[in-house]
């Protein structure tokens, strides 16, 4: 399948919506001067399908797709009757939101929701915009409780300025709104269940007031839960290696059992690789252009790389792109060494890495440091006279001998295939390291020297 997904956006009327989804992203909006709030860039659902826009599948809904080519579209284990697990939307508020949350998955079913954690990426933001997440400190639910009944909830929850390029990551059972003035991209769970707890004395868009679910929400929220953190913007800073643009280190945005979400600068002349069989992706573009070798993807675009694809994209100008991943289970070689990973990261208790397909430079920074510690266990088994058998002498030699010279070899077309300096380079002298001292290991042995 050599084929990206591409979708034709459906408006929907939001009474705290307005007219800048036109403006900021060209989007093509029904006439008249109604509120539009939020653009369903790609849905799986059964009041609300995407249907595809130019090559083999178009005028399919996503569905459709699904159901004739899941293998090819998410991956060998996908049930082509399941849903497509992801909900993208383009949030234009030109108002507050309501004060709401979504029920986590321990109390969705029981009031008869669906769970739905979701990111928000700040795409832009007028001077004071700010978000609610979260509640303050102290806020038991019996305070939440009465000042709700008083009308004075927003003294309760956690309020906080942005600015474009800011992003945060809402978890099912988080209270939250949005003020007026942000542009957002929200990636979420396929999800549309939302319990209102106050919409600030507004009327709805037939004139009426808007349905409150007080009780609801007051299941839903999680008390004890901590506030997420922020990730802030950082600009890029046009590195060059080998005559080349160097993009950006790429930031973990969100990384969840639901989803993994990435954010990548790339400059101008820069490569974004997908390679078939590792997993889907949604490539989301926040700024400028990138082309492929079918067409281009812009600003507001956001696409589904299936399964089997194998995509380049060259950066038209200096871009700024969100990769989401981790929606469907990995498949093809690198499941294991996905696994591998996570494992590591546990043991190590170091950052995740940022890879767009599945691994990247921190990944592969963490296996040369366990190779390395392979490897010294090998010398020193070896040194000490230890047998040809047994757990250590395997795991010393095919961790050492083996699992050093391979990060050296990836962290090395790290730094030429996708230009990342820094991680790759420590992990490459760190592959380096293990190796000599690996091999020199094996040599010593054989030439009977320990």
């Amino acid at each position: 399948m050599d084929e990206f997904l591409r979708f034709q956006p459906l408006p929907q009327e939001r009474v705290w919506g307005g007219r800048a989804l036109a403006t900021a992203l060209g989007r093509t909006l029904p006439p008249g001067d109604r509120p539009i709030g939020e653009s369903w860039e790609i849905v799986d659902r059964p009041e609300a399908q995407s249907v595809v826009v130019g090559g083999v599948f178009d005028g399919l809904t996503l569905r459709q797709v699904i159901e004739r080519h899941s293998a090819a579209v998410m991956g060998p284990r996908w049930p082509a009757g399941k849903p497509f697990p992801l909900l993208v939307k383009w949030l234009d508020c030109r108002e507050r939101l309501s004060l709401q949350v979504h029920p986590p998955a321990a109390v969705a079913v029981a009031l008869g929701g669906e769970p739905k954690t979701e990111n928000w990426f700040v795409a832009a933001a007028e001077p004071g915009a700010h978000l609610i997440v979260g509640l303050k400190s102290g806020v038991t639910r019996e305070k939440f409780e009465a000042a709700v009944a008083a009308g004075t909830v927003e003294s309760c929850v956690n309020r906080f300025p942005v600015a474009a390029g800011d992003s945060v990551l809402v978890p099912s059972g988080t209270v939250h709104a949005i003020d007026g003035g942000n542009l957002i991209l929200e990636i979420q769970q396929n999800s549309d269940t939302t319990y209102r707890v106050d919409d600030w004395g507004r009327v709805g868009l037939d004139g009426k007031p808007r349905q409150l679910h007080v009780a609801e929400s007051l299941q839903s929220i999680l008390w004890d839960a901590e506030l997420p953190p922020v990730i802030k913007n950082k600009a890029p800073r046009g590195r060059k290696m080998f005559g080349q643009p160097v993009p950006e280190e790429p930031a973990t945005l969100a990384d969840t059992s639901e989803f993994r979400i990435t954010r990548l600068h790339v400059a101008m002349g820069g490569r974004l690789d997908s390679h078939a069989g590792q997993q889907p992706l949604v490539l989301s573009v926040i700024e400028g252009r990138l082309a492929s070798a079918s067409e281009e993807v812009k600003r507001g675009d956001n696409v589904v790389l299936p399964f089997k694809g194998k995509f380049t994209f060259v950066a038209v100008e200096d871009s700024v792109v969100i990769i989401t991943s981790g929606f469907a289970p990995v498949e093809g070689q690198l499941r294991y060494y996905r696994l591998f990973c996570r494992v590591l990261t546990m043991l190590l208790t170091v950052s995740k890495g940022d890879g767009p397909a599945g691994f990247d430079d921190r990944d592969v920074l963490r296996m040369s440091v366990v190779a390395l510690g392979c490897s010294g266990v090998f010398a020193v088994w070896s040194y000490a006279g230890g047998s040809d058998d047994g757990a250590v002498f395997l795991i010393g030699f095919i961790g050492g001998f083996g699992g050093s010279p391979t990060c050296l070899l990836l962290s090395i077309w790290q730094m030429h295939r996708y230009r990342r300096t820094g991680k790759a380079l420590l992990a490459a002298v760190i592959g380096a390291v293990g190796t000599l001292v690996s091999w020199g290991a094996v040599y010593l042995r054989v030439a009977g020297k320990f």
